[in-house]
């Protein structure tokens, strides 16, 4: 869940803003697009839970084996390495397929 966030809608469009930063860009989608955006849950979403979720089982599994309590600041800084791991670990064509496989133009950069 994402504290301070905001979501604006109208008839013609809605977007969730999670922060307003200089460096965030916030694509406006038009309604009606879940059908269009299941390539991304089923491709992007899929491997980077793959990733994530051979990261966890590995660090539970290391863990059980050093009998250690780990705090949970700890443990959360270790799931936020492990989500990141997993988010560069999706592949750059992985991605781009599944932008197409929603309908993006393939002429554009990504």
């Amino acid at each position: 869940m994402v504290k301070n966030h905001k979501i604006r809608s109208s008839r013609t469009r809605s977007v969730l803003v999670a922060e307003e930063r200089d460096y965030m860009t916030v694509k406006v989608l038009p309604p009606n697009t879940t059908s269009k955006l299941q390539p991304l849950d089923q491709g992007i979403i899929r491997s980077f839970k793959v990733v994530y979720g051979a990261q966890i089982m590995r660090r539970l599994l290391d863990s059980t084996g050093e009998g250690k309590p780990c705090s949970s600041i700890n443990i959360l800084q270790q799931l936020i390495r492990m989500a990141d791991y997993a988010w560069r670990n999706v592949a750059e064509t992985t991605i781009k397929n599944c932008l197409i496989e929603a309908g993006f133009s393939e002429n554009k950069n990504f």
